[in-house]
């Protein structure tokens, strides 16, 4: 599920005022962490809220040494070679969402739009799997290199062309692809892709709307919540989770 408004603050330990998300999670105990470069939930802390305060220098430059900074204090606790005190906190998320349902920010993805009269030609020249598929599907396949080595595994999701611009979806003519990909290895993947489509001439353009969006994934086994949030009915069966 892709967001407009992004939940997640690029290369920044504050949360921004702009968004609705981090304060709400914020209320709930979030204990944030980075992520290649993104501000993410890292695990709820269930006793109280662990606000995130302005570095205070350690009492140093004329700065007050916070007092009580709960934050910090979690932070503390994992400098451990043991488990951390909130191991069974962690694990507790980690069975929920195994057994009935839960939301990542997944923000500090890489999301690409792959655009134009030969992105179709394009696509199946970089990706193993067959992505000719109609919009509204989305496909999980792996990206090799000209030795047949793997660069990358994502996935695509064909989209319709439009003539109106927007972060969700780019005006373009022809065919276009929407492509998710792993926050560690997104340059790398920009870099072989735009290479790609240089060297082979293909008619098409690279769209990085990675920082205009942000990305939400909903997993587990239980489709309640999909059922409130969506009007699709995912009563197959064979419906991945």
């Amino acid at each position: 599920m892709l967001t407009p408004e992004r939940p997640a603050v690029l290369l920044s330990a504050s949360l921004p005022s702009s968004s609705s998300v981090p304060q709400e999670l914020l209320q709930q105990g979030c204990i944030f962490q980075e992520r290649h470069g993104w501000e993410r939930p890292g695990w709820f802390n269930p006793r109280c809220k662990a606000q995130v305060l302005d570095y205070d220098y350690y009492g140093a430059y004329g700065h007050k040494p916070h007092q009580g900074y709960t934050y910090n204090q979690l932070l503390s606790d994992e400098y451990t070679f043991d488990f951390p005190p909130h191991h069974k906190v962690i694990r507790n998320e980690c069975l929920s969402c195994r057994n009935a349902v839960a939301v990542f920010n997944m923000s500090y993805f890489g999301k690409f739009y792959l655009v134009g009269p030969e992105a179709r030609k394009a696509a199946s020249w970089l990706f193993t799997a067959d992505v000719s598929k109609p919009p509204g599907t989305t496909v999980y396949t792996c990206m090799l290199n000209d030795r047949g080595g793997a660069e990358s595994d994502l996935t695509v999701s064909p989209i319709e062309p439009g003539s109106e611009d927007s972060a969700l979806a780019p005006a373009f003519e022809g065919d276009g692809y929407y492509l998710a990909i792993g926050g560690a290895v997104a340059q790398q993947n920009w870099s072989h892709i735009t290479t790609t489509l240089q060297d082979k001439k293909f008619q098409c353009r690279l769209i990085d709307r990675s920082e205009e969006l942000g990305m939400i994934s909903i997993q587990g086994p239980s489709r309640a919540l999909f059922f409130l949030i969506s009007s699709l009915a995912l009563y197959s069966q064979s419906f991945l989770t």
